[in-house]
């Protein structure tokens, strides 16, 4: 872990929890954590970021928490690992919160890149372009592929409000 890593990493944390303050329509709230997404006693490399899904999105009107990982050796080198930790029902997410790895490969992610920027792009995929992605979760594909967009809606309020975690 160099000093450096850890500077770029609290300033990032810092314009995210400012976005998040100023009332931001995607960012609601943003905590450290530990690896396990737990806010008691948080590091500058785990992010806790409570998202609100946009408008379009069949899981408008709940929030969910996604962990950001940053590498202490190599971010901002390196994209975070982002899983998310409030149960949902999507194909591009496994059951234990899992993202498809290539969500933040290659064009999407560069060092400069502003981090409110990487994580619009994490909830846009996660919440809108989810059928683009590797199916990590066989249940959710099939309950979208044999559904009416209501219908699947239906089942993702219904995961929603069945989650004790968030």
């Amino acid at each position: 872990m160099s000093v450096r890593t850890l500077r770029r990493a609290s300033m990032d944390f810092a314009r995210l929890k400012e976005l998040a303050d100023s009332g931001s329509s995607t960012i609601n709230a943003v905590y450290l954590a530990d690896e396990h997404g737990d806010t008691t006693h948080g590091d500058a490399y785990h992010w806790r970021i409570r998202v609100l899904p946009p408008p379009e999105s069949v899981y408008h009107g709940n929030t969910y928490d996604i962990l950001f990982t940053l590498s202490p050796q190599f971010y901002p080198f390196r994209p975070p690992v982002v899983r998310v930790l409030t149960r949902i029902l999507n194909p591009m997410v496994s059951n234990d919160g899992a993202v498809c790895e290539g969500l933040l490969q290659n064009d999407e992610w560069k060092p400069t890149t502003p981090i409110a920027d990487v994580v619009v792009h994490v909830v846009k995929t996660i919440f809108l372009d989810y059928k683009s992605y590797t199916i990590l979760n066989e249940a959710a594909a099939s309950i979208m592929a044999t559904s009416t967009p209501e219908e699947f809606k239906m089942h993702v309020q219904r995961t929603r409000a069945a989650d004790a975690r968030t």
